[in-house]
């Protein structure tokens, strides 16, 4: 049975492995900056694509996020329609705006774990970064292991990522 990949899956997936280990995009290689968007796809494009990722999770058999769902595709429909003219100082406050997005998703999703979910995905993530542990900072290691249980929070819920990077 041939397993065939959606394109705008495989970027979510490599953008979210990409903040997982802490490479910004503006060092990735392939990537042009505003004007060009290359390797990353246009703005209208990643909102899109987020906008359908969130709606076919409301044809899911877990509701409990519907409400939150709701509300989410409402404002990124609203951002998608005036983001293809969006520019400068405006397009900054947008971006920020989905980087929110994505943490209170996220968040909203950790809020309905119980305690021993959550500590499963933390055991999970520290043994994803045991082999780093050593060669980090406790700061880093502690906003790693965050960015890690966030991660596969995202991948067992199935979740977009919202921030466009």
């Amino acid at each position: 049975m041939p397993i065939e990949f959606c394109e705008a899956d495989v970027l979510d997936v490599f953008d979210e492995w990409r903040r997982a280990v802490g490479v910004s995009a503006a060092g990735a290689a392939g990537e042009v900056g505003e004007a060009g968007e290359a390797g990353r796809g246009s703005l209208p494009a990643h909102l899109e694509r987020v906008i359908a990722r969130l709606t076919a999770l409301r044809a899911g058999s877990d509701r409990s996020l519907d409400p939150v769902l709701d509300d989410l595709v409402r404002e990124l429909d609203a951002a998608r329609a005036k983001s293809k003219s969006v520019r400068g100082e405006a397009r900054d406050a947008l971006i920020d705006r989905l980087q929110q997005l994505d943490g209170s998703l996220v968040e909203a999703l950790r809020q309905r774990l119980d305690d021993r979910a959550l500590q499963q995905l933390s055991d999970e993530a520290g043994e994803e970064l045991k082999p780093f542990k050593v060669r980090m900072p406790a700061d880093a290691y502690q906003q790693s292991h965050r960015a890690c249980v966030d991660r596969l929070l995202r991948e067992r819920a199935g979740l977009p990522s919202i921030s466009y990077e």
